[in-house]
């Protein structure tokens, strides 16, 4: 495959489709969770894709850390009901911040 005939969106979701399921591998061999790490999940990704990449790290029920530089981008991809703490990193100092999506 060509990485020319892809957009850098669709370039994302496959790489990010080849993770998630190399981690259910792993996950169902060692009989455990990964922990997915993903690095500025907004960007690239138009709202529905977006929306449907964070909807299904959801159903996996692991922990997932997002890197993002906007993280209102992020805010209606999850449900209500899922847990979500919200970091803010600058000069090297770490807070954490709330997360408003209700």
């Amino acid at each position: 495959m060509q990485a020319d005939i892809l957009s850098r969106g669709q370039q994302k979701l496959v790489v990010c489709a080849l993770r998630i399921a190399q981690g259910h591998l792993v996950s169902q061999a060692r009989r455990g969770h990964c922990i997915y790490l993903v690095d500025d999940l907004p960007s690239e990704l138009d709202d529905q894709h977006r929306r449907a990449l964070c909807r299904l790290l959801e159903e996996l029920r692991c922990q997932v850390f997002i890197t993002c530089v906007d993280h209102e981008l992020l805010r209606e991809g999850w449900q209500t009901e899922t847990p979500v703490a919200l970091f803010h990193v600058e000069q090297g100092r770490i807070t954490q911040t709330h997360d408003h999506r209700e």
